[in-house]
């Protein structure tokens, strides 16, 4: 028989004096404290500095991030720096296309900017080297053409407004339907403010305000009751309240991981300002699971999903 002894040195245990962000030129420290579980006064652990790592660089914002601890005041107190490495390029785009029996054929264009800065003015008419950068808020615009369905949209995305545990999310756009028997076209806005429940924010409650303008052309002799009695023109308003829950690890090649789950509740009468009378529930979820995941951008990607809504 073998007795194994183990000798434990239990030290002190450490805390986080001051935090000091390096590397940086255009992103605000700001924007990489919110991701930083090392935070001045709690306690220095790996696994904190594992999950900064992790939530920055999960940002796209970011080649390289690293950590260096220096002594400081006290003996149990700690320096931490935060070191990172900017990527050049901050914005993406995708291109493609496709086709179905019941949409036809439809292109696919997509330019996003993700880590804009609206408030990042340029310095001069000549200077716009760091002009609109480094604010970690989204920007992008959309446009899909086909000759079914017809989509463009522009999208603005605020993580954090006025530095609280709150978004605020701008879509606003068109979309043309071609039906056949008659033509529907939209111009669409919908603001949005969401607010995070949990310091992870995994759970979050927003509030949204829908508006769309509705308008039915080319009505043939042929189109259903329900569109031939409506008005060409009417106005769609109404206040939108949702419930989410989403633990998702995004990739940019490899597609998401995890789960997302989410309850709407829509209601339009007069009161809202809308031509039309109606009440909608809708409850979805969807689980991602990625397989043969030893390189993020070629693994496979297993997702399973349900939908239910009545109106």
């Amino acid at each position: 028989d073998v007795t194994a002894v183990f000798l434990i040195d239990e030290r002190e245990h450490l805390f986080v004096d001051k935090v000091e962000v390096r590397g940086n030129t255009r992103t605000l420290d700001r924007v990489i404290r919110r991701h930083s579980k090392l935070v001045s006064g709690a306690p220095l652990s790996l696994l904190s500095m594992d999950e900064t790592m992790r939530r920055l660089r999960a940002t796209g914002h970011f080649d390289d991030v690293s950590f260096s601890v220096s002594e400081s005041t006290s003996p149990e107190l700690r320096n931490v720096q935060i070191n990172v490495k900017e990527k050049e390029a901050v914005g993406r785009w995708d291109l493609g296309g496709g086709a179905s029996s019941g949409e036809g054929e439809v292109g696919y264009f997509r330019l996003e900017h993700t880590n804009f800065d609206l408030f990042a003015l340029p310095r001069s008419l000549t200077d716009w080297s760091d002009a609109f950068v480094g604010g970690g808020q989204s920007v992008y615009a959309e446009i899909i053409p086909g000759n079914v369905e017809s989509q463009y949209m522009f999208g603005f995305h605020e993580p954090y407004l006025l530095s609280s545990d709150r978004s605020f999310t701008l879509r606003a756009g068109s979309q043309q339907f071609y039906r056949g028997v008659y033509e529907e076209s939209r111009i669409k806005t919908e603001p949005e403010v969401r607010q995070y429940l949990d310091d992870e924010h995994h759970l979050s409650l927003a509030l949204a305000w829908r508006l769309d303008d509705v308008s039915l052309n080319e009505l043939s002799p042929s189109a259903p009751t329900t569109i031939a009695t409506t008005a060409d023109r009417l106005m769609l308003s109404y206040p939108r309240v949702s419930l989410r829950y989403a633990d998702l690890e995004n990739n940019t090649y490899g597609g998401p991981k995890g789960v997302l789950a989410e309850i709407k509740l829509d209601a339009a009468s007069a009161a809202t300002g809308s031509d039309s009378d109606f009440f909608r529930a809708n409850a979805s979820a969807d689980y991602y699971r990625p397989l043969f995941d030893r390189y993020a951008d070629l693994r496979h990607l297993l997702h399973i999903g349900v939908e239910a809504g009545w109106i």
